[in-house]
């Protein structure tokens, strides 16, 4: 496993403990899990505190020099590829974003009552989402393509 490939599998779990504590603080615990709050916050602290140690590991390791090569030609176009999805999910996002919007804004006037989607706090709710999303693709597809090994 490259240096790369670590790093791409760290901002996974980096990112989906970062974005599963934001939707807990949010959201809150489904019934059933109440009781177990303090070990699944504690597992979240646990998994951003080991994927961050192995994100400033790598970091270093890159900055110094050490250990090999950092990055290659099959490194750039892995990474070229990932931009590249990320770059269509945003599009995408955004877009339909804007026009859930203006469609939500034009029911909200034509019934009187505030859609949900129009509300500026669940517009934020949804942009953090889209970039939890936007760098979990972005890993996902660097992993993808170190999997296959292009």
């Amino acid at each position: 496993m490259s240096r790369n490939e670590i790093y791409a599998w760290s901002s996974i779990g980096l990112t989906l403990a970062v974005f599963g504590y934001y939707l807990v603080s949010i959201f809150g615990l489904p019934a059933g899990l109440e009781n177990y709050s303090g070990q699944i916050i504690g597992l979240i602290w646990k998994v951003i505190g080991i994927a961050f140690l192995i994100q400033l590991v790598l970091d270093l390791l890159n900055s110094t020099k050490v250990g090999g090569v950092a990055k290659d030609e099959r490194d750039m176009k892995i990474e070229s590829k990932a931009f590249r999805n990320v770059y269509y999910f945003l599009m995408v996002a955004i877009v339909s974003l804007v026009a859930n919007l203006l469609i939500s804004d034009y029911i909200s006037e034509a019934s009187g009552q505030a859609h949900l989607l129009s509300l500026p706090f669940m517009t934020f709710h949804i942009l953090v989402t889209i970039l939890f999303i936007a760098i979990l693709v972005k890993s996902g597809t660097q992993v993808f393509y170190y999997n296959r090994e292009i």
